[in-house]
């Protein structure tokens, strides 16, 4: 396995692997700040859509608004849920090997 070209090849596909995992949690953090970020600026917005509801013509927006906040709120459940059962899924293969 450690002849010239083999090594270099394992070498290579190692530090590819690294470099994504790397990416890969600076991803999820990233998506993480954002739907932080999206839900306090909807927030500070507040005072410009709640009255949107008293009136029928505008109370799309406020729905619009409300759906933002709803699904930026859901993005980091979501993503967090699916990476704890990745992980363990995971976990659970390389505990087998």
């Amino acid at each position: 396995f450690l002849s010239s070209t083999t090594g270099i090849f394992m070498f290579l596909a190692g530090i590819t692997a690294l470099l994504d995992l790397f990416f890969f949690f600076f991803n999820v953090l990233f998506v993480y700040l954002l739907s932080i970020t999206v839900i306090t600026f909807m927030i500070a917005l507040m005072p410009l859509f709640a009255p949107m509801l008293l009136f029928y013509s505008t109370e799309k927006y406020f729905t619009k608004w409300w759906n933002i906040i709803v699904s930026a709120m859901l993005v980091p459940i979501l993503m967090f849920t699916f990476l704890f059962f990745f992980l363990f899924l995971f976990n659970y293969v390389i505990a087998d090997i």
